[in-house]
């Protein structure tokens, strides 16, 4: 295993950890109703991110560009989230996402 796949591994593993973290912070801090609003857009715009920019080869830039795209989405959708926050629910939501396409 190269290093670059090993150091993907570990922060995927530390974002989800953090998320487990953060998840109910978030319900508590905006409200259950809001939070779904939230996570729902969030879900909508990863699955769109996935498919928009599936058929480039992973890196970085793809990384980047998948997060910019969810955060447009949701600044669209008049949802403002710290960086922190969004990366947990997005990390979030890509789990979800592959758990239904296995």
């Amino acid at each position: 295993m190269d290093p670059i796949n090993l150091i993907e591994i570990l922060l995927q593993i530390i974002l989800v950890v953090v998320g487990g973290l953060l998840v109910p912070y978030l319900k508590e801090r905006w409200g259950a109703e809001k939070y779904g609003r939230i996570l729902t857009s969030v879900q909508i715009g990863v699955a769109a991110a996935e498919q928009i920019y599936k058929s480039m080869p992973k890196s970085g830039t793809k990384n980047q560009l998948r997060y910019d795209y969810v955060a447009e989405y949701l600044t669209s959708k008049g949802f403002k989230i710290d960086k922190t926050e969004l990366e947990a629910l997005i990390e979030s939501a890509v789990m979800e996402l592959n758990e239904a396409v296995k």
